[in-house]
């Protein structure tokens, strides 16, 4: 989960997830033992990391799609998406495709239409790409 390491966070957004502990049954001594994971100094340095992470990915998201609601350019926020690491430079019709899918929520759906609509495919054919991802 680092920013320094130069991936972008698309996948991440996708993934994002962390290991909770569970309750785990001692079948020789017929005892449920809890795991005290979350009362130890590092696992609680640990989530608040993992949730730091999630808010600056979601700030990431909510910035870039305040551009794609706002701009006429499609280049402008795709420009956002990659200078924020969440689209690869350059991006890709599949890491485009990924984003409008993932982040629907925060985007203008009549926005979206017309953007993977946008055509001739020959004369706009990374639209094309992104309308068959």
């Amino acid at each position: 989960y680092s920013y320094e390491s130069g991936e972008n966070d698309l996948s991440l957004m996708k993934n994002d997830t962390c290991t909770i502990p569970q309750k785990q049954k001692d079948h020789s001594q017929h005892q449920h033992r809890h795991h005290n994971l979350w009362h130890s100094p590092r696992s609680r340095e640990r989530t608040t990391h993992i949730l730091r992470i999630r808010k600056q990915r979601k700030q990431k998201a909510y910035q870039i799609a305040r551009e794609f609601n706002r701009s006429s350019s499609d280049k402008e926020w795709v420009s956002t998406g990659e200078r924020l690491h969440v689209l690869p430079t350059p991006a890709t019709p599949a890491s485009v495709a990924s984003f409008l899918y993932h982040s629907h929520t925060l985007l203008d759906k009549t926005k979206i239409g017309l953007y993977v609509s946008k055509g001739p495919d020959t004369k706009y054919p990374f639209h094309a790409q992104v309308r068959h991802e």
